[in-house]
């Protein structure tokens, strides 16, 4: 394969108004505080891990795992992993300047039509969508989870599992992938904001606060999320709260297996292991206990290796990873496809890469949310459960008729 790009730069008052006019698909979006790229179309796709050409960028997502047979599956098929290189790629900073390269196979220039058409901004994005909701169902619904919670820990030598639900929304019209980037793009907080489109009627979007590794060089940098505590609806409440996380036994034990985890799995090939002290990630409906690594990898980097030896975590799956992983194959009700796996950018000098959490899925007419809960056997299942819908509010009520 050959590669060849041409860059300009490049500033944009609004990026999700950019993409309203923009037909070249899949689309990817991709914002952080600092940083947002958009990608448009694949000049080359594949799903085994690229071969860099110099220093581009390719868009990376994993499914969390494979469907078992029994699974209902809202994905529509079973997924692999998925490398692509957009055709056209937007890296802007915070104040929206940066630069708009186009991938080509052969040494020829975009033509300046083909420019023009690729800075046009477009329309503005509504907020949220007028829709009338026809129907919602869980999965599992509250019997089901209260029933899953009990065999996860009747005879086994589970410490956690990390259970998840789906929360399916049909709507009477169709939904607008970017009119719900840009209500979340509103109420993010301490999250990356993301989306794959691979057509007009299918899209992949979240806003996830959980950063699966960030690698500049041989640098490598992690965090250890779990436990969950809703924001309180004043200073003080939101305080107290926060409080309540820092010293619950369940959350505390829930958040020592992801510390034990990255501590054990990233010594044996980092030098310099330096976890900061433990604090609380807020987003804009729940917040987390948090612990950062740093980490100098021994060898020269392997993304590959790094992505199959981290993921999943046990703030995703459980522990210990095997049966955890056993349990979720052979009881989960349904098929997560890419909730809760890596998602993000990869390139030889610099990859970063998210865990998919807070996610949606849109498919013509229907939403489905996808929020999970770490189970351990002091878990409250109605607790859990409250939780879950918290991690789902953001997505929820970005209709008028959920608010």
């Amino acid at each position: 394969m050959t590669c060849y790009s041409f860059s300009f730069p490049i500033f944009l008052q609004d990026p999700l108004n950019y993409l309203s006019n923009k037909t070249l698909y899949p689309m990817v979006f991709w914002k952080t505080p600092s940083t947002l790229k958009i990608g448009l179309g694949a000049l080359f796709s594949q799903s085994s891990y690229p071969s860099f050409f110099s220093d581009e960028s390719w868009f990376a997502i994993y499914p969390f795992m494979q469907k078992a047979p029994h699974q209902h599956d809202p994905w529509g098929d079973e997924l692999s992993p998925l490398f692509l290189l957009p055709q056209v790629s937007l890296v802007l900073d915070s104040q929206g300047r940066g630069s708009m390269t186009f991938y080509k196979k052969e040494n020829i220039p975009p033509s300046p039509e083909e420019a023009a058409f690729y800075l046009q901004e477009g329309c503005p994005q509504t907020p949220y969508e007028d829709n009338i909701l026809l129907q919602c169902d869980d999965l599992p619904n509250k019997r089901q989870w209260h029933s899953l919670i009990k065999k996860a820990f009747e005879s086994t030598s589970l410490k956690k599992v990390v259970l998840a639900r789906m929360t399916s929304l049909r709507f009477k019209d169709m939904l607008h992938p970017l009119s719900l980037l840009t209500y979340l793009d509103t109420r993010t907080l301490n999250s990356t904001l993301f989306a794959y489109i691979p057509s007009k009627e299918k899209a992949f979007l979240g806003a996830s606060p959980e950063l699966f590794y960030k690698r500049q060089g041989s640098t490598l940098s992690t965090a250890a999320v779990a436990g969950t505590r809703k924001r309180g609806t004043s200073q003080q409440e939101d305080a107290f709260l926060e409080n309540e996380l820092l010293h619950s036994e369940k959350d505390l034990e829930e958040f020592a297996f992801v510390v034990r985890f990255f501590e054990e799995t990233l010594s044996s090939g980092c030098t310099r292991l330096h976890p900061s002290a433990t604090m609380v990630k807020k987003t804009s409906t729940v917040q987390h206990l948090y612990k950062p690594f740093e980490a100098l990898l021994k060898y020269p980097f392997q993304d590959e290796a790094l992505i199959s030896v981290l993921h999943p975590t046990p703030a995703v799956g459980g522990t210990p990873r095997k049966e955890a992983l056993q349990f979720l194959q052979e009881s989960e009700p349904f098929y997560r496809g890419y909730y809760a796996a890596p998602l993000g950018w990869v390139s030889s000098s610099i990859t970063e890469l998210i865990v998919a959490i807070r996610s949606s899925l849109v498919l013509n007419n229907t939403l489905t949310l996808f929020a999970g809960a770490g189970i351990t056997k002091a878990s409250d299942p109605e607790k859990e459960w409250e939780e879950l819908n918290h991690k789902i509010k953001p997505l929820s009520t970005a209709y008028a008729c959920l608010s």
